[in-house]
C-alpha cells in the first residue's frame, strides 16, 4: 500500500492539529467544548528518547468519524476508544437521542466538556462500532465493504446499547440495503436475522432468496432463532408453490372439436403424453422452478403432433401455465399486528399453569379473550421499566414489551369493562358469545312446554291469490291490523313464467301466487279470514291494490311446521327429478358418441375393404362365443397375464423416450 493510502487511514497527533479552531458563526453565549484528542505521548517522558520506543507513535483514528469530519456543523464532543484501539470522534446528544439507556449508560456518567472532552472506552471492535455509528448517524458504511458477520454482529449489539433495530432498519435506510446485498449469499442467515428482531420488510425481501434452497437445511439454531411465525411463513412459502405448481400442472389441455383428421382418439395421445410431462415435474416439485424450465421442457410436445388445431390448444395451454407459475407469489406474506399479537398469547395461555387465568376467556369468541389480552398486558411492565439486557443474552422481552407498548392499542381500543368475565355493561348475557353468533342452548322442560302451548294457539290462513308486486312485507303490514302476526311466507311464480314475463313486459320484480299467514291467536286468524275474504283489499284512493280482493281461507289443525315440512319435500322431489334428467342426459350423450364413434370405425373398416375390392358386410353383434376344447376333451390352459419388466417400470426412464413410444 502506498503512503498516500496509509494517510487516508491513520492521522498522527501533533501540536498544530491541537490547535483550537476559531468559529467566527459561533455564538458568544455558548461554552466553548475543545476538540478531544487522545492524551499526548510525550506528557511525563524524559528528554532524550528511550532505545526501542518510536518518537511519533500512530495513533488509529475513524476516517469518517475524525476531529475535522463534516458529520454535523458542531464539532464533536466525546471521543469512542474501541477495543482494537482506534478513536471514533462522535456527538453526546446524537448518541442519545438514538439509545434509550444513554448508550449503555456509558455517556449518561461523562462530565461536561469542561477542557479536554472525555473518552470512552467501548467494548467492541473498531469495524463493529463503525457499521453501530454510521447506523446511528443515518450514513451508509457500503464504502467500507463490511462482511456478513460484521453486519449481524452490529444488528445483534443494537439493542446492547439502547437502541431499536425496527426503527432503525427500515427499507430507507443505508443499513437495509446493505444488509439485503447479502441475501443471494447468506439468504437463510439473513432471513433468521430479520426473524429474530421482527424485521419484516427485510424478511419479505429476503424469502424470495430462500426458494432454491431445501427445508432440511434449517438447523434447530436458526429454527429457535426465527420463531414459531417465521418458520411457519417460510414452509408455508416452500409447500404453497409446490401445490401451486401441481394445480397448474394437473389439467391437460381443452380438446378441439373432432375434424376427420384428428378425433377424439388422436387427441387422446395429447392429454396422455401431458399427463406424463406433468407428473414428471409433480414428482420432484420445486419451489423455485423457474418459467423458462417448464417452457423448454414442455415445447417438445409440440414435435410429435401432426394436428394443426392441436398445436394451438398446446401453445395457449402451455402459455397459461407459465402466466399463471408466473403470478404466484415468491414471497413471505406480512403478518398483522394482531394476528401477531394473539399467535404470541394463545401460546402464553397454553403454556400459563395459572388457572386464574384460563377463568378469564369463558367463551371462544374473540371479543372476551381480547377482555382477557386486555388485562394481561395491563400487568406488564412497559420497557422503560425493564432493565437493558446483559452482553451476549437474547432480547426477547424487550422486544415483546415494546410490542405490547405499540400493538397492544388493538385491545384497548375495545371498549371493555372489568368485569370477571370480560363483558360490557348492559350487554346480554343470555345466550351470548360475541357480537356474531348466538350460542344455542336446549330448552328446559318449562321452555319447551311454553313453547309447544305458544305452537297450539297459532293459527294459519291460506291466500290462494296475491295482488301483482306485492311482497312479504306489504302482506306483514296489513295483516297486522287485525292481530300479532308470527311468520309470513309466500311462494313465488314458476320461473318459466317469471322469465317471459321480465322478457316481454316492463315489469322486473317478483311476483308471488299464494302465500300463508301465522297469527299468534287461532281465534284471530278465523275471524280475519272470514271477515276479508272475497273482499276489496281497500285503502287510500290511489293506492295499487285498492281494488284488489283478497282470496283466504283458515286452515284448521293445520299447523306451520307442516308447511316448512311439505315445502322441504316438493324441494327434494324436484332435486332428484333433475338429478334423474341430469344422468339420463349424461346417458344419452355417451351413448350417441359412442355409436359416432363406432360408425367413423365402420366407415374407415368398409373403406379399406373397398380399396382391396372387396365387399364388406356388416355382421350382428349376436355371436356366441363357444370355448374350444381339446382333442381329449379337457379345457383349454390358461394363458398367463404378461407382465412389466423391470427394465420397462424403471422410473428413470427419460421423458422423450416415453412421449416417442406414445406417438
Amino acid at each position: 500500500m502506498d503512503h498516500a493510502d496509509w494517510d487516508s487511514l491513520f492521522q498522527f497527533v501533533s501540536h498544530s492539529s491541537l490547535a483550537t479552531p476559531e468559529l467566527d458563526d459561533k455564538p458568544a453565549d455558548s461554552p466553548y467544548s475543545q476538540v478531544p484528542t487522545p492524551p499526548q505521548s510525550q506528557d511525563g517522558s524524559p528528554t532524550e528518547p528511550d532505545e526501542g520506543v518510536e518518537e511519533n507513535p500512530l495513533v488509529s483514528v475513524s476516517t469518517t468519524f475524525y476531529p475535522g469530519a463534516q458529520t454535523r456543523t458542531f464539532p464533536p464532543d466525546v471521543a469512542l476508544f474501541s477495543s482494537d484501539s482506534v478513536f471514533f470522534y462522535t456527538h453526546t446528544h446524537i448518541l442519545l437521542s438514538a439509545s434509550d439507556n444513554g448508550f449503555r449508560s456509558l455517556l449518561l456518567n461523562c462530565p461536561q466538556p469542561s477542557g479536554n472532552a472525555p473518552m470512552v472506552n467501548v467494548p467492541e471492535t473498531s469495524a463493529v462500532l463503525n457499521v453501530i455509528l454510521h447506523t446511528i448517524y443515518d450514513m451508509s458504511c457500503a464504502h467500507y465493504s463490511p462482511s456478513y458477520e460484521v453486519l449481524a454482529t452490529a444488528v445483534e449489539r443494537l439493542p446492547f446499547y439502547g437502541i431499536s433495530p425496527m426503527s432503525r432498519i427500515l427499507p430507507t435506510s443505508p443499513l437495509y440495503t446493505l444488509l439485503l446485498s447479502h441475501a443471494p449469499i447468506r439468504p437463510l442467515e439473513l432471513y433468521a436475522l430479520a426473524a429474530s428482531f421482527e424485521l419484516d420488510a427485510l424478511a419479505v425481501a429476503v424469502s424470495s432468496h430462500l426458494l432454491g434452497m431445501h427445508l432440511s437445511s434449517v438447523t434447530d439454531e436458526l429454527a429457535r432463532r426465527m420463531g414459531p411465525i417465521y418458520l411457519k411463513r417460510l414452509f408455508f412459502l416452500h409447500f404453497g408453490r409446490s401445490e401451486a405448481l401441481k394445480r397448474i400442472l394437473l389439467p391437460p389441455p381443452h380438446p378441439h372439436p373432432p375434424t376427420p383428421m384428428c378425433d377424439f382418439v388422436e387427441q387422446k395421445k395429447l392429454t396422455r403424453a401431458w399427463a406424463l410431462a406433468s407428473a414428471y415435474f409433480a414428482w420432484d416439485a420445486r419451489p423455485d422452478v423457474s418459467t423458462s424450465t417448464m417452457e423448454v421442457a414442455l415445447r417438445p410436445l409440440q414435435e410429435h403432433l401432426t394436428c394443426d388445431l392441436c398445436r394451438d390448444t398446446l401453445k395457449e395451454r402451455i402459455k397459461d401455465v407459465i402466466v399463471q407459475w408466473s403470478i404466484v407469489k415468491v414471497r413471505v406474506t406480512l403478518v398483522s399486528a394482531l394476528c401477531r399479537l394473539i399467535v404470541r398469547h394463545v401460546a402464553n395461555y397454553i403454556a400459563d399453569s395459572n388457572a386464574s387465568y384460563r377463568t378469564k376467556v369463558p367463551y371462544t369468541s374473540w371479543y372476551f379473550y381480547a377482555s382477557a389480552l386486555r388485562k394481561r398486558l395491563s400487568k406488564m411492565p412497559s420497557t422503560s421499566q425493564q432493565n437493558s439486557p446483559e452482553p451476549g443474552t437474547a432480547d426477547v422481552e424487550n422486544r415483546e414489551a415494546s410490542d405490547y407498548g405499540s400493538e397492544g392499542d388493538v385491545a384497548n381500543d375495545l371498549e371493555i369493562s372489568d368485569s370477571p368475565d370480560g363483558f360490557v355493561e348492559g350487554m346480554d348475557l343470555e345466550g351470548f358469545a360475541g357480537p356474531s353468533e348466538p350460542v344455542v342452548k336446549p330448552l328446559t322442560p318449562e321452555s319447551l312446554a311454553a313453547f309447544k302451548a305458544a305452537q297450539d294457539r297459532a293459527g294459519v290462513i291460506y291466500i290462494s291469490r296475491i295482488p301483482p308486486g306485492m311482497r312479504p312485507a306489504k302482506v306483514r303490514h296489513l295483516m297486522s291490523a287485525y292481530g300479532e302476526i308470527g311468520r309470513v311466507y309466500l311462494q313465488q311464480e314458476d320461473a318459466k313464467k317469471a322469465y317471459l314475463r321480465r322478457k316481454y313486459t316492463s315489469t322486473k320484480k317478483a311476483h308471488f301466487t299464494e302465500g300463508w299467514v301465522e297469527f299468534k291467536d287461532k281465534k284471530v286468524a278465523r275471524s280475519v279470514a272470514e271477515m276479508l275474504n272475497a273482499q276489496p283489499i281497500g285503502g287510500k284512493k290511489g293506492t295499487r291494490w285498492r281494488d284488489d280482493v283478497w282470496t283466504m281461507k283458515y286452515l284448521p289443525r293445520f299447523k306451520w311446521n307442516m308447511l316448512t315440512e311439505q315445502v322441504a319435500h316438493e324441494a327434494a322431489i324436484h332435486t332428484s327429478k333433475l338429478r334423474v334428467e341430469l344422468q339420463q342426459s349424461k346417458t344419452e350423450q355417451r351413448e350417441y358418441l359412442k355409436n359416432v364413434e363406432l360408425a367413423r370405425v365402420l366407415d374407415k373398416r368398409a373403406e379399406r375393404k373397398k380399396e382391396k375390392g372387396e365387399e364388406f358386410v356388416l355382421k350382428p353383434n349376436t355371436k356366441i362365443r363357444e370355448r374350444k376344447e381339446s382333442d381329449d376333451g379337457a379345457p383349454p390352459k390358461k394363458r398367463n397375464k404378461p407382465t412389466a419388466s423391470s427394465s420397462t417400470a424403471d422410473s428413470s426412464q427419460e421423458l422423450g423416450g416415453v412421449l416417442n413410444s406414445i406417438f
